[in-house]
């Protein structure tokens, strides 16, 4: 289960973070040029906190898809923010 984000362009970004009220999940950001995919991993899988960095491989795309692998203990997931650096 995932979230697809449109970036509106290819950009090169270097990082995402999602803010959550539902920590203890886990995720992979992904990349691609089509919101149906196909998609790349293009960061480290992490645990998510209340707000959580995942550093990004920088490869051009216009969308990233925040990859849920875990829903945690609360067997949901709730993404309050989400934001992008390119920096």
């Amino acid at each position: 289960m995932g979230l697809v984000l449109d970036a509106g362009a290819p950009v090169k970004l270097k990082s995402i973070t999602v803010r959550s009220t539902t920590p203890g999940y886990r995720a992979v950001i992904k990349s691609g040029d089509s919101r149906s995919g196909p998609f790349t991993t293009d960061s480290a899988e992490q645990d998510g906190s209340s707000t959580t960095t995942f550093s990004l491989t920088g490869t051009d795309a216009r969308y990233y898809l925040i990859w849920l692998t875990n829903l945690g203990p609360a067997n949901q997931v709730r993404i309050n923010e989400v934001t992008a650096g390119s920096q």
